[in-house]
């Protein structure tokens, strides 16, 4: 979204600066050229006329939607902007980062070293203060237990990360029940 802002305002403001510049030329009568010689007066009357019915209470449906609509364009641009992007890399103390796929792959190892595990995925994101939020899911043989499964995980996982240094600030664990003929992994 960031991209798209800075070149609609890089539009916007070289529109400026052209019609700046056209006005200097006509205002000060440089190159032989003189604002009277401009066809601008019916533009100018239509302007005051849309502003005159608007500042009068009586603005049509139409203009009131696209007012509307031109102010909420503005508001979610101007949000978007303001927002700071998500980090790249997860924070682990004052100043140590790590690439989050660090934190992935150890997230995954850490799943698949339960036996009932036949194949783990896990998405990481990082996050402005200290740690990442990790969403694993693990492949499973049906007929588990799903609870007793997914506290398993998510301990095993908590540990192993701990162990190796690596923040984390929230492990989702969603186990998926799949035929074992399915999984990518050995079957164990």
């Amino acid at each position: 979204m960031r991209a798209f802002n800075r070149v609609v305002m890089i539009l916007i403001l070289a529109g400026l600066l052209v019609l700046g510049g056209f006005a200097l030329v006509y205002a000060a009568g440089l190159f032989g050229y003189e604002i009277s010689a401009l066809p601008i007066s019916g533009v100018v009357a239509g302007v005051q006329g849309f502003v005159r019915g608007v500042e009068g209470g009586n603005p049509s449906s139409l203009t009131v939607a696209a007012l509307v609509t031109v102010a909420l364009t503005g508001i979610v641009l101007l949000v978007a902007e303001i927002k700071p992007r998500t980090p790249r890399r997860v924070r682990m103390d004052e100043g140590t980062y790590v690439a989050r796929d660090v934190v992935k792959e150890r997230a995954e190892e850490a799943a698949r070293t339960v036996p009932e595990v036949l194949e783990a995925d896990a998405r990481t994101k990082a996050r402005r203060r200290p740690g990442a939020k990790v969403v694993l899911t693990a492949k499973v043989r049906p007929g588990g237990e799903v609870r007793v499964l997914t506290k398993a995980v998510r301990g095993r996982v908590s540990e192993r990360l701990g162990e190796d240094g690596l923040p984390v600030a929230r492990i989702k664990v969603e186990v998926a029940e799949v035929d074992p003929r399915q999984a990518k992994a050995r079957v164990k």
